[in-house]
Parts: structure tokens; C-alpha cells; sequence
């Protein structure tokens, strides 16, 4: 058995967070660039209310250029774009806790 299967994706927060109200049709000024990732085939929790499943994605630097269907997406797919058929795996916002407490560290060495 492959369990890389049954793991979920998981991206920053913060990614998700940035397609949360979008409308696919927002980004068509994006539309003659690649992406620099595009996922596609998954189940994807956008965090948005009015439309809280896509199917993919397409990523350029740090920001959403499409969020909806595989067939959107293919418009942002060239040569230098990483392509992930996700398989219908799930793709949830990933939490990440970068902050510390430096009073509670031992600096001494």
C-alpha cells in the first residue's frame, strides 16, 4: 500500500487564507502568464465561504491566480509550471506556529 496516498497536502495558511472570497474570474489579468504551480484532480478546502471546494489551483510566487476547475487551470500551465495531479487527495490550509518564547529558553551555554 502506498501511504503517501492517504496524506492529505497541506499548505501554508496563508495561501489558502488569499483565495478565501476569490472569484476565478478576478484574476484574468493573470491570464497570459504561467503559473509557477498548479495543482489539479483534488479536493480543495478554500476557506471561502460562498464556494468552500475547488478542484484546482494555480499558484504564481506567493499568490492564487485561479482557484476552481482543472479545465480553468489549464490556462495557466506552460513548460516552467509545476504540474500536480493530485489524485483527488485533499488539500487543507496548513497551520504554522513560527513564534518562540525566548524568556522561557535556557541562553547559558
Amino acid at each position: 500500500m502506498n501511504r503517501h496516498k492517504r496524506i492529505p497536502v497541506i499548505l501554508p495558511l496563508g495561501l489558502l487564507a488569499a483565495c478565501s472570497g476569490a472569484n476565478p474570474t478576478a484574476y484574468d489579468t493573470f491570464s497570459n502568464e504561467s503559473a509557477d504551480l498548479v495543482l489539479t484532480g483534488g479536493k480543495i478546502f478554500t476557506v471561502d465561504d460562498d464556494k468552500p471546494w475547488a478542484q484546482a489551483v494555480a499558484i504564481k510566487g506567493e499568490k492564487f491566480v485561479f482557484v476552481g476547475d482543472d479545465a480553468g487551470a489549464a490556462k495557466f500551465i506552460s513548460d516552467k509550471t509545476q504540474s500536480i495531479d493530485l489524485g483527488g487527495r485533499l488539500v487543507i490550509p496548513g497551520i504554522v506556529d513560527s513564534h518562540t518564547h525566548p524568556g522561557y529558553m535556557d541562553l547559558e551555554p
